[in-house]
């Protein structure tokens, strides 16, 4: 099962930006889960910053029937 992060392009206007998207392949039936996704962005010269999973919690399902995977986005 994988969870990846979402990638996401903002305009520049001086606020700091992030995205806590993430989409999850590999489930079966109604297991589902909630993962926690950080990064954030608030001048152009950071560009690209790394949005990345640290984090997992099934919140229907067994968790030891999976092999969890990461991949971070943009």
């Amino acid at each position: 099962m994988t969870v990846t992060a979402e990638d996401q392009a903002f305009t520049y206007d001086g606020d700091e930006h992030s995205w806590p998207k993430y989409g999850v392949s590999g489930l079966v039936g109604e297991d589902a889960l909630a993962a926690t996704v950080s990064g954030s962005i608030t001048y152009p010269s950071e560009s690209p910053v790394a949005n990345v999973v640290t984090d997992h919690t099934f919140t229907t399902g067994d968790e030891r029937n999976y092999s969890v995977s990461y991949v971070s986005g943009e």
